[in-house]
Order: structure tokens, then C-alpha cells, then sequence
């Protein structure tokens, strides 16, 4: 058994060419906080802009692309009705999350505002309101962007919940969402379970939960009545922090287990 030590330190060395060093892992995630700091700045007057993936957490392999998530700040995403007083209904178009009848991890948004907006186009009535419908939502920021310059030679694809393409050698993956500063209900076992097992940190679970979560266009596979309203919550932010947490040994075998289901497995 002598050999174990060895072999540790082996596997230990080569995942870090194969994944990264710390300091590089470092400097990674550092330039992509100076990327969204400054973008955030850029699109301050149209919405928010968020990196997500593999490729924000610190990872550079083949097979990792650029996740990015954009939402208007004209839009407020509530989870409960008393959550309604937060908000100014005459400046905002406020949209009520609701999950009786989806699936787990799935919800459907109800517009609680009048109509001003070009949200109007992926409007449907349903039952006693006015939901948005999902693929109608995706299909409209997806036309948004191949009407753009800057993405009229990148041969963009609707994918799942994300308008995705390459810019030379890199794939980049576009989402349209809603931002919600709420955790939503349905997540609080989660909640539970991280204070029972004290991981993340308190002041990490603190601020998973002040960030909230996000909800992008993309229904679940069970057919039902509400299929096409459905959107999917979205924990991108929660998951980047948790990742944030890992010491870099973590970090390795996270990224083992990415290496098995994106480029062994395949």
C-alpha cells in the first residue's frame, strides 16, 4: 500500500495540467469578474448579464462554452402574491412565479401588470390570467439576436432553453430569463439541508439566497395542459458560488466528473 500516497500525488499533478493549477483557476475566475464588472456596467440601462457554466466557474476545457444570461430590469419576478408591495406596479411589469400544477423545477409566470412592453408578443391567456409562453418568449430573443450584426455569421440554433453558436472556435450559449430577487418555496429543502449539514458556509448560503434565482424558457418533457407556459428555475448563480467554496482538491474532482460526462462518456 505504500504506493498510494504516490499515485494520489500523480493523479493530483495531472489533473491540474489537465484542469488547472490554482493560481490559473484563480486568474480565470478573476478576468471573468473583470468581464462582467465592466459589462454590467455597458448594459446597465437595458438589463443585467451574467456569466454561467463551466467556463465561469474556471474550467477551459474542449467541450466548455460561454453561458450567458441576460434579463430586463423592467421585469420583477415575485414568488408570492404578499411579495406584490415590493415593487411599483406603474413602473414595472410584474410577473407572479407559480408552481401548483408543473413539475418539480418547473413554473409558470403570470403577468400581474398591464400589457406596455414588447412582452406582449409571447403573451397567452390561460385559464383566469395572462402567462407567458415559453417557446413564443424563446423564439423572440432568439430573432432578436440573429437580427443583431454582431451575430448574423455565427449561425445561430435555438438549444433547450438558449439561443447557441460559435464565435470562431468558441460556442457560446445565449439565455433570455427573469431575475427574481426571491428564493423560491419550492427550493427550501435545499435550505434545510444546508443548514442541518453547514455547507455551504452561513455567510455563502446568505448570500445564495439574498441573489435569489432565475427562471429561463424551456418547459419539462411531461406533457400536460401548461407544457408550453412552463419555464424552468435556474440556479446559476448559486451554483457558482457553491463552486467558489470547493478547495482546489474539490475543485479537481468536480472537474473529474465533468471530464466523465462530457468528453468519456460521449
Amino acid at each position: 500500500m505504500d504506493h498510494i500516497p504516490r499515485l494520489s500525488e500523480v493523479v493530483y499533478v495531472g489533473l491540474c495540467r489537465k484542469i488547472g493549477a490554482p493560481t490559473e483557476v484563480a486568474m480565470r475566475r478573476d478576468i471573468m469578474d473583470m468581464e462582467e464588472m465592466i459589462n454590467k456596467h455597458l448594459y446597465m440601462h437595458i438589463g443585467g448579464w451574467m456569466n454561467s457554466g463551466s467556463y465561469r466557474e474556471g474550467f477551459r476545457f474542449a467541450s466548455s462554452d460561454v453561458d450567458i444570461m441576460f434579463w430586463s430590469w423592467n421585469h420583477k419576478l415575485i414568488t408570492d402574491i404578499s411579495q406584490l408591495r415590493v415593487y411599483d406596479p406603474s413602473a414595472y411589469e410584474i410577473i407572479l412565479m407559480e408552481d401548483s400544477d408543473t413539475p418539480p423545477g418547473f413554473v409558470t409566470l403570470r403577468l400581474l401588470t398591464p400589457q406596455n412592453s414588447r412582452l406582449i408578443l409571447s403573451l397567452v391567456p390561460f385559464k383566469d390570467g395572462v402567462f407567458i409562453s415559453s417557446s413564443l418568449w424563446r423564439e423572440d430573443y432568439f430573432q432578436t439576436l440573429i437580427n443583431n450584426e454582431y451575430f448574423q455569421q455565427t449561425n445561430i440554433t435555438i438549444h433547450g432553453p438558449c439561443s447557441s453558436g460559435f464565435v470562431g472556435d468558441l460556442e457560446f450559449d445565449h439565455a433570455v430569463c427573469f431575475a427574481s430577487i426571491f428564493w423560491p418555496k419550492i427550493s427550501g429543502g435545499w435550505v434545510d439541508r444546508c443548514q442541518r449539514h453547514t455547507w455551504p458556509p452561513i455567510p455563502v448560503l446568505e448570500k445564495i439566497l439574498r441573489n435569489g434565482c432565475h427562471c429561463v424558457p424551456i418547459g419539462s418533457k411531461i406533457e400536460s395542459t401548461s407544457y408550453e407556459l412552463e419555464c424552468r428555475l435556474s440556479f446559476s448563480q448559486a451554483e457558482k458560488q457553491l463552486v467558489c467554496t470547493m478547495n482546489h482538491t474539490q475543485f479537481l474532482c468536480y472537474g473529474l466528473l465533468k471530464i466523465f460526462l462530457k468528453e468519456v462518456s460521449y
